[in-house]
């Protein structure tokens, strides 16, 4: 095992301890599944799109300002995705919120 695969395991381990948690997916920066658990077992589609979304929000510039974005929050009624990228590797976690949270939206808007 490598050194890199360690720190990998180690952040899977901490990963699949924290309470809430439902599903924990690490994708490579090409978006090979390195590791997964829970709701996102081999969920390879999953994972490509939520990569596809952190790619474009990695891109987003502000004037006037160098900064990227570098974690990525989506929140649905019961649960949050929270996706953040370290060691060229791509965290994506499903976590239960504690309770329903209402989701606005437009009915204007096709989602």
């Amino acid at each position: 095992m490598t050194s890199m695969e360690h720190v990998a395991d180690v952040h899977l381990k901490k990963l699949s301890d924290m309470p809430g948690q439902l599903g924990v997916l690490v994708v490579s920066e090409s978006g090979a599944i390195i590791a997964s658990r829970g709701d996102f077992v081999n969920d390879s589609v999953t994972g490509t799109t939520i990569l596809k979304l952190f790619r474009t929000a990695y891109e987003i510039t502000l004037p006037d300002s160098p900064c990227r974005a570098k974690r990525l929050s989506l929140y649905f009624n019961d649960h949050v995705i929270v996706v953040t990228a370290s060691n060229k590797r791509i965290y994506i976690v499903k976590l239960m919120l504690p309770q329903k949270v209402e989701v606005e939206t437009d009915n204007d808007v096709t989602i």
